[in-house]
């Protein structure tokens, strides 16, 4: 059964990133899109399956979302679709590293190792923009364009803060999510507090308050 474990999760790693984005529309998902790679980081898989995983968790997404290049050039769609997979894997390969490295630490340096990784998303997602000549498309912020309570945010911080505000609430999931294994293992009676999660609740919470308040 273990074996069949990366398939699984990348499996619903491609449901989820793909169902963000237009034609699929399905917002929502992009707030929950990275925990099944990022949960599966904290029981420590090997490496190479991790990243290989995660790569082609990546390809295929890129492949479902571009497949309209299709019409241009079956071989050049394939091959963006491989490049852009590199920057999604990247960032899930830094994650798989920091993680667990994150659980024993303060709260600051917890937190500011998960801002750290949000700020490599968006990083990655400008990179994109102009390496390797450059595909700036769907971007995670993209994901939410029939959100006009999301959108408020851009106003302040563009795009890319939208896309921040998205994968640090994943990766708050995924902290929490660690909380909650913990808390199981060790039969603790009291209540899992993660701060993390409260962090980013919390901005979710100012997002829709720009949103009502402008």
């Amino acid at each position: 059964m273990q074996k069949y474990i990366p398939i699984l999760l990348g499996l619903l790693t491609i449901l989820l990133y793909a169902a963000s984005f237009p034609p699929f529309d399905g917002a929502e998902a992009a707030y929950l899109f990275a925990l099944p790679l990022l949960g599966w980081s904290y029981f420590r898989p090997r490496f190479k399956t991790f990243a290989l995983t995660a790569l082609l968790s990546g390809a295929l997404s890129w492949l479902i979302l571009i497949i309209w290049l299709r019409h241009v050039t079956w071989i050049g769609t394939v091959l963006l679709a491989l490049i852009l997979s590199l920057f999604f894997a990247a960032w899930f390969c830094v994650a798989y590293w920091a993680l667990p490295r994150l659980v024993l630490r303060p709260f600051l340096s917890r937190v500011l190792g998960l801002l750290g990784l949000a700020g490599l998303w968006v990083v990655l997602e400008w990179l994109r923009s102009f390496i390797f000549t450059g595909f700036p498309w769907l971007p995670l912020a993209a994901s939410q364009w029939q959100r006009p309570v999301m959108l408020q945010l851009a106003a302040w911080s563009g795009a890319y803060g939208i896309s921040f505000l998205l994968i640090f609430f994943n990766l708050a999931l995924a902290v929490y999510g660690y909380h909650l294994k913990l808390r199981i293992e060790t039969n603790a009676s009291r209540k899992s507090h993660c701060p993390e999660l409260y962090l980013a609740i919390s901005l979710l919470l100012a997002t829709i308050g720009l949103f009502v308040y402008t």
